[in-house]
């Protein structure tokens, strides 16, 4: 009777031995998963623009939903876990649920638009403004009666979804328009340059978008939808 009723308890720390390492394992995984979606939620954002250029304004927001979808379910799980946990667990799942909120926030809060718009803007400046004159002088030409134009392959990144852009003459103003987005239909942003409208957004190839912000003397950035 001793043996067995030893034996059993041998059974019973096994058990609770097992399931504390399945609990823990659960928990590892959870771990893993909430700060990789933390720093996927917050890239995406970051990188929104390349991403909508690599894999198409159609394939993009899919992969913007798989990964909001897998943030929100490792953020419920680590909230549990601050119920249901015990110990250390629960500290570092209280710790877990926090970095979920500062990366909520971030995503929230933080002007990731803007950030892109001037980091992008001042990085090419200089490239764009050889475009332009590279037109102005007659060395690159929209075919006739057509308001787009491709790039040269060198300088197609310049514009996104494909290395077009827009052109329009008119009253002796050229404008043209470079994406920095390009969904479909009617959705797309970019950088405008206006050759004779320095402070206002009047130019013909933005008139109907509802966000323009005037970077400097001729460059507009557009948001259309």
């Amino acid at each position: 009777m001793p043996f067995a009723l030893s034996t059993i308890s041998v059974q019973m720390r096994d058990l609770r031995v097992h399931n504390c390492d399945k609990k823990s394992y659960a928990f590892k995984i959870i771990i893993i998963g909430s700060l990789s979606c933390d720093i996927l939620v917050i890239a995406v954002n970051l990188f929104r623009w390349d991403l909508t250029h690599l894999l198409t304004p159609f394939v993009e927001p899919f992969i913007e939903d798989i990964i909001y979808g897998a943030f929100a379910i490792f953020s419920f799980l680590s909230l549990l876990y601050i119920f249901y946990g015990a110990g250390k667990q629960k500290l570092r799942a209280i710790a877990l649920a926090s970095t979920n909120l500062i990366a909520l926030g971030i995503v929230i809060f933080f002007p990731f638009t803007r950030l892109l718009v001037d980091v992008d803007f001042h990085l090419n400046l200089d490239r764009r403004e050889r475009v332009i004159y590279l037109i102005q002088s007659g060395k690159l030409q929209p075919e006739s009666g057509r308001q787009t134009m491709m790039l040269p392959m060198e300088l197609r990144y310049l514009s996104k979804g494909g290395g077009e852009i827009l052109i329009e003459k008119a009253s002796g103003n050229l404008e043209i328009f470079f994406f920095t987005y390009r969904g479909i239909l009617n959705d797309y942003s970019g950088y405008l340059y206006s050759s004779s409208i320095r402070n206002s957004s009047n130019a013909a190839l933005i008139r109907g978008c509802r966000e323009i912000i005037n970077i400097q003397d001729h460059w507009f950035w557009v948001s259309c939808q």
